[in-house]
């Protein structure tokens, strides 16, 4: 599912989108396996989105400002939560 979203975004996008998979993993774990919220992992996923999104757009606020959703954008945050009930359940 991952390749056919990116027929219809870009690679930006789908790396951004990508990105989020530890925060999702870290709020489906807690919302799904009922983990104990732990505010350390928390600030952890936060800082490593920040980063990640810092080097994706080369830390310019225009490029991050200039991104626009589409439909692959979508298919892309589907994909990603398979990938992350399928990570939790599997």
């Amino acid at each position: 599912m991952f390749f056919t979203a990116l027929k219809y975004t870009s690679a930006t996008n789908g790396a951004l989108i990508n990105a989020a998979m530890p925060a999702f993993t870290l709020f489906g774990s807690v919302l799904l396996r009922k983990e104990a919220w732990n505010a350390r992992a928390g600030l952890g996923v936060a800082l490593s989105l920040v980063g990640v999104i810092a080097v994706i757009v080369n830390g310019s606020v225009s490029a991050l400002l200039s991104l626009r959703l589409n439909d692959g954008d979508l298919l892309f945050v589907a994909a990603l939560a398979c990938g992350v009930l399928y990570g939790l359940t599997g």
